[in-house]
């Protein structure tokens, strides 16, 4: 008799092809990509609401998780920036002066949507954008030396 070897199979447990228990499907993240982005900012906007905090620690205390997701958050964007480099073939592409007024212009209604300050937003865009251009140069140089 041969070993019974438990193998998936659409979302059920089994054991040489005889069903066993039902599995449930892997916890997928979900991304602002699978949906409407107003949706996603909808749900972040639920998701962020500002305390009336009262004293200038607690006030800090709630920058320094802000601070942290920012970070997450700029560590995804640049290993998507990371691949992306891989993808384009010469310096213009990289620098791609069109893409990146289309971000502003994109981030920039964003950040009316969500009650930000339009002129900020662009401005620590443009900072960020232009440090993830650089460290995108030296990595398609480093992929084309």
């Amino acid at each position: 008799m041969a070993p019974k070897v438990p193998t998936r199979c659409s979302g059920a447990t089994a054991v040489n092809g005889t069903r066993l228990v039902k599995s449930p499907a892997p916890a997928r993240r979900r991304s602002p990509v699978d949906s409407d982005a107003s949706e996603f900012l909808a749900r972040r906007a639920e998701l962020s609401e500002v305390h009336h905090c009262q004293s200038l620690e607690e006030v800090r205390q709630h920058i320094n998780r802000i601070d942290h997701e920012i970070v997450a958050l700029i560590a995804e964007r640049g290993q998507y920036v990371d691949q992306a480099a891989g993808f384009k073939r010469d310096e213009q592409e990289v620098k791609a002066p069109q893409r990146v007024e289309h971000v502003i212009a994109r981030v920039r209604t964003i950040a009316g949507e969500q009650q930000a300050d339009p002129e900020v937003v662009e401005k620590v865009y443009r900072a960020m954008i232009s440090a993830f251009i650089e460290a995108e140069m030296r990595t398609h140089q480093g992929h084309n030396d």
